[in-house]
């Protein structure tokens, strides 16, 4: 409620009694009311009743007035004052002097700031990295860029291994593919990228290129698929499907390959600073970097498909529909997911796990999800996808590709 601070009122004869001669009464007596009116030498506490303060003539709640939140002239462009607070309405927040609506504002896209160039919905930005891409698989990220490869139906014309910003642009080819070979898993380093092939008619291998393209290096060569690979300061480890099947490690710069461990049939692979991890037929394993027996972490398993690790677990995807985890020392596993559509591949943050869902191939149904790594409730980050299958995480956002659709995609928040 406002209140008319009252105008102050002077004697009829203190008014006249200032003339001293030399100038009308009224001249004098219009000067003294003019300047004491805009004076107004009365305190606010003389002036307004008890808890509202003087501003602009009027006596205001500063605790409520939008023209005066919190103080004489602070206005709020939401339109809503509370307790001498600029406040929003409700589902929205107070970004730059503007309530916005963080689950679909383009300029605060999940929160105040976060810039979405495409489409906000849910408070997530997603973005479409590259399309018409030939049947891309893994894909894999580093501070500037990201990076799969594209498994191709045509061999020679349309396999390729790619790059692209990670804020977006145009996508760039690394390396072509020659023959009949598809790329499949994918890793980055600081210095290269590099990638598997299936066998095809031809010879597979571990390659890698210069993150800014230029000639290949072939660092290992086999007649049957090598699905996965994983780098550290050294050297590039995969899993060897050739008897006798194996994990094996190969120097970053090229040289002779050490067969780490035995192993049935060894899908995907990752490695930290003392050991290597795989996935094989029905179990989940280990063994130290220098090589030596393996070591079974989980076993009796379905089918595990993928794996990763954080500082303490390593988690693995079942493609009957499980996600599930096992400490680094051992024990026993723990489901953190289960009846999901094919879950495929798999990343985690230390945080939360992430993983796609295959869904059924051309029904459009696929599913990108996350849930923390101690258990929970597992979240949709994006559903409709078109056959989703590589998936990587950095500090950020969830990246992703979907093999049928042909697109690399990247949401953020992830």
């Amino acid at each position: 409620m406002r209140f008319v601070v009252p105008a102050l009122v002077f004697p009829f004869w203190l008014a006249c009694s200032v003339n001293d001669g030399g100038g009308s009464d009224a001249g004098v007596s219009s000067d003294v009311v003019s300047s004491d009116v805009g004076v107004n030498p009365m305190s606010d506490a003389q002036v307004c009743p008890s808890g509202r303060l003087a501003c602009g003539g009027e006596c205001v709640d500063t605790t409520s007035d939008v023209s005066n939140c919190g103080g004489c002239g602070k206005t709020c462009s939401s339109g809503s004052c509370t307790n001498g607070l600029c406040t929003c309405p409700a589902n929205t927040v107070l970004c730059t002097g503007r309530c916005v609506d963080t689950n679909t504002d383009a300029n605060d896209c999940g929160g105040c700031g976060l810039t979405c160039t495409s489409t906000c919905a849910a408070g997530r930005c997603s973005l479409v990295l590259a399309s018409g891409q030939d049947q891309p698989w893994d894909v894999a990220v580093d501070g500037t860029s990201v990076y799969w490869t594209n498994s191709g139906t045509t061999g020679v014309l349309f396999s390729r291994v790619m790059k692209v910003p990670r804020g977006g642009g145009s996508p760039t080819t690394l390396a072509p593919v020659s023959g009949t070979i598809s790329p499949l898993g994918i890793a980055v380093d600081g210095a290269s990228v590099y990638w598997t092939t299936s066998a095809g008619l031809g010879t597979s291998g571990v390659y890698k290129v210069p993150l800014g393209g230029g000639s290949q290096t072939t660092l290992a060569s086999s007649s049957h698929m090598i699905y996965s690979v994983a780098v550290d300061g050294t050297s590039a480890y995969y899993g060897w499907y050739a008897a006798p099947t194996s994990v094996k490690k190969v120097p970053l710069g090229g040289g002779s390959e050490t067969i780490l461990a035995s192993a049935t049939n060894p899908t995907s692979v990752a490695v930290d600073g003392t050991s290597l991890y795989w996935a094989e037929q029905s179990s989940v394993m280990k063994c130290p970097l220098g090589g030596g027996s393996p070591i079974v972490l989980a076993s009796g398993l379905g089918q595990p498909v993928h794996i990763a690790i954080d500082a303490t677990s390593v988690y693995w995807t079942i493609f009957s529909g499980e996600v599930m985890k096992v400490s680094k020392a051992g024990g026993s596993p723990t489901t953190l997911a289960s009846g999901q559509d094919q879950p495929w591949d798999i990343a985690v943050d230390g945080t939360n796990v992430y993983w796609v869902n295959h869904g059924v191939a051309n029904a459009m149904d696929g599913k990108v999800m996350k849930m923390p790594v101690g258990g929970g409730s597992p979240i949709v980050l994006a559903s409709g996808q078109d056959l989703p299958w590589g998936i990587a995480v950095d500090g950020t956002s969830v990246y992703w590709t979907n093999r049928n659709g042909g697109t690399v995609m990247k949401l953020t928040p992830k």
